[in-house]
């Protein structure tokens, strides 16, 4: 039940609306002055306020303003019969949600009042949301059992001082691996900094990882830290380590090795305490053969390697990862999380995600901005996933022979199967009423069977 003051100095008035109010399943309080609602205010909570602006001993801005003073998100709204552009304009600047002119009908302030509380509600919602995501926004999401295994040895190797190469295909996730590492590390109190070492110019590198000192070279006008030394009692990332041009190989390596760094235009070292991780999109080795990275500095950062698989090859995690984002994006953009439909997941499940997480964040985004508002349909998706998603519904049915008129490019055998043995499981767990014991029964798998193939298939 909502409690709601109301404060005007007309009998009449608040008579009225204590009666329609409490018809409506409020709980009520009354007042006729500024004071009186002040009073009332500091003793306990209320859920909105309904005030007159021009009151015996003052206006009723006055309480708005007391509303503030006490940090709350209590909605204001302010009836008067003074009513005027600049009035408006004043309460709204104070922070009031709307105002509402005398003589008005009750249906009129009661559905202002429900807007009021809705909108409360909905803000109390998305900051939750921002704390949920906020508290998420660092941890391995995914049940597929290559994020369980990576899981696994991340807990191992997080509380150990090793240097740890992560590789993967760009936008897997390989930072969100660095960070849970940091997380768990004896570190983890200190700051994690990460460096995109393929965004920095060549010229800069050294100045931007190790500082340099006043004077060094041309707009040097003062001493400053590198990314080394702010990562001092933490943990530095250096990401894309395979576009570090090969000179500055040979410094990292030092650094490794020695654990300090010289800052450009010093000529003492300065020593460093922090954990380094690496990681990479590109395979090392072969860079080694084509003598564009040191074979000695990978065996120095390729300690402990930790591979993190392309999406395409974790299906499973897409509708929890696609959970996810589409709370993250909805809290980022004010809006409750819109619903996705079969046809959507679907297409999701179905598309091989070249850009891996990071694209499919960037699809789920476009399609919250594309939305309704309460569902995404599949028309908010990227032509391209569209496409993907007719040509899966074409081949879904499994042909009894080879069709003659094959297309240039031939059939993808093991997508129509896919196709198909996921078509068959939600089938089966619909009739199932989704008891995953009898749907197995009813595909003749055990239950062990039956739920590694879901998981596998992305079925939830």
């Amino acid at each position: 039940m909502s409690h709601i003051l109301i404060v005007d100095d007309e009998p009449s008035l608040r008579e009225m609306l204590t009666i329609f109010f409490e018809t409506q399943n409020f709980s009520l309080t009354a007042a006729s002055t500024v004071e009186t609602a002040i009073k009332h205010l500091d003793k306990e909570n209320y859920d909105i306020v309904v005030s007159d602006l021009r009151l015996p001993d003052g206006l009723g801005l006055q309480i708005l303003e007391h509303i503030r003073h006490q940090e709350r998100d209590t909605p204001f709204i302010m009836m008067t019969a003074h009513a005027s552009a600049e009035t408006a304009i004043e309460a709204m600047k104070n922070g009031a949600y709307d105002y509402v002119t005398k003589p008005f009908q009750l249906d009129e302030i009661g559905l202002l009042v429900g807007r009021a509380l809705e909108h409360r509600q909905l803000k109390t919602e998305n900051a939750e949301l921002k704390a949920l995501v906020h508290t998420k926004r660092e941890q391995l999401t995914g049940i597929s059992q290559a994020i369980q295994d990576i899981r696994a040895l991340v807990k191992q190797v997080a509380p150990t001082r090793s240097t740890i190469l992560i590789t993967g295909e760009s936008g897997t996730g390989k930072e969100q691996v660095a960070r849970a590492i940091h997380r768990q590390s004896q570190v983890a109190n200190g700051p994690f900094i990460a460096v995109n070492c393929g965004a920095i110019s060549e010229s800069l590198i050294e100045a931007e990882l190790f500082g340099y000192k006043k004077g060094a070279f041309t707009g040097a006008n003062t001493d400053r830290a590198g990314f080394f030394e702010e990562a001092e009692g933490g943990t530095i990332f250096l990401d894309e380590i395979g576009e570090l041009p090969i000179n500055m190989q040979v410094h990292l390596l030092r650094v490794l090795e020695e654990k300090a760094i010289r800052r450009v235009g010093e000529s003492q070292e300065r020593s460093i305490n922090c954990r380094v991780l690496a990681a990479t999109n590109v395979d090392l080795e072969e860079a080694v053969q084509q003598k564009a990275f040191r074979e000695d500095l990978l065996f120095r950062l390729n300690i402990i390697q930790i591979e993190v698989p392309p999406l395409r090859e974790r299906r499973a995690d897409i509708p929890l990862l696609t959970s996810y984002f589409v709370r993250q994006i909805s809290s980022e953009m004010d809006r409750p999380p819109p619903e996705l439909n079969e046809a959507v997941m679907t297409a999701l499940q179905s598309w091989r995600w070249p850009g891996n997480i990071r694209e499919l964040r960037n699809v789920l985004e476009r399609a919250c901005v594309l939305s309704n508002g309460s569902h995404v349909d599949i028309d908010a998706l990227p032509k391209k996933l569209l496409e993907q998603s007719t040509n899966m519904s074409h081949a879904s049915v499994i042909q009894t022979e080879l069709p003659h008129n094959l297309p240039e490019d031939g059939i993808d055998l093991e997508q129509i199967l896919e196709n198909f043995e996921r078509r068959m499981i939600r089938q089966a767990l619909d009739r199932a009423h989704g008891k995953k014991m009898k749907a197995a029964e009813r595909l003749g798998l055990s239950f062990r069977s039956f739920r590694y193939r879901a998981a596998k298939l992305g079925i939830d």
